[in-house]
């Protein structure tokens, strides 16, 4: 899909975290395409990895205001990069 996006998370262990992320997923409307997940015992932390991207005409920019709350619900660490890439070939020399 042209408007792609991968959300990098992490915050602290506990849990609803999954249920919470992807719930605001569906309420925007956003189709989630690949997730993965992990916690680590040794540093409490919860890990998240969510390729999405919109469904049909639909925008990605409206996430940005229940995530935000969320993120800091959670002490949530995260990033968003769009996977569009350039079509033009570029050389290395």
């Amino acid at each position: 899909m042209a408007n792609d996006h991968i959300l990098t998370l992490s915050c602290p262990d506990k849990p609803g975290i999954v249920h919470a992320v992807t719930g605001i997923f569906a309420e925007q409307n956003l189709n989630i395409l690949d997730l993965q997940q992990f916690s680590d015992p040794v540093s409490e932390k919860f890990f998240m990895r969510v390729h999405f991207g919109p469904t049909q005409s639909e925008s990605t920019a409206h996430l940005d205001e229940p995530f935000g709350a969320l993120a800091a619900d959670l002490k949530m660490e995260s990033a968003t990069a769009s996977t569009t890439y350039s079509s033009v070939p570029r050389l290395a020399s």
